[in-house]
């Protein structure tokens, strides 16, 4: 997924994109769901979700830049993740991961035990 996100490194503000996969989770789609300010950007669990029905996708991985640098996840960030999850969970898309991408690369939200 990373590979897929490697260009938010160098973005000037926050951009919040998602990787829609299928059942081989292969990539069906990827998209630009907001793009915000230096330190935020966030947007309603529909305008993740309504994408994911459209092509079709049995999940995706939600993904952010931090211009900053800094790879240490807000609390804004974790229980925007969880909102996002018990959003994708009522629909049946599965959300495999949140990414939080900065300069130094990349941490993973379900790695961290944070999903």
């Amino acid at each position: 997924a990373y590979a897929q996100l490697r260009d938010l490194r160098k973005a000037r503000k926050e951009h919040l994109v998602a990787l829609y996969v299928d059942a081989q989770n292969c990539l069906i789609a990827r998209e630009t769901i907001s793009v915000g300010s230096l330190n935020t950007t966030r947007t309603h669990p529909r305008e993740i979700l309504q994408p994911a029905i459209a092509c079709s996708a049995l999940g995706f991985i939600l993904a952010h830049n931090h211009p900053s640098g800094s790879l240490t996840p807000s609390q804004d960030d974790i229980d925007f993740t969880r909102a996002i999850k018990r959003a994708s969970e009522i629909v049946g898309i599965g959300l495999y991961d949140h990414l939080i991408v900065a300069a130094g690369g990349y941490v993973s939200l379900k790695e961290k035990g944070l999903l």
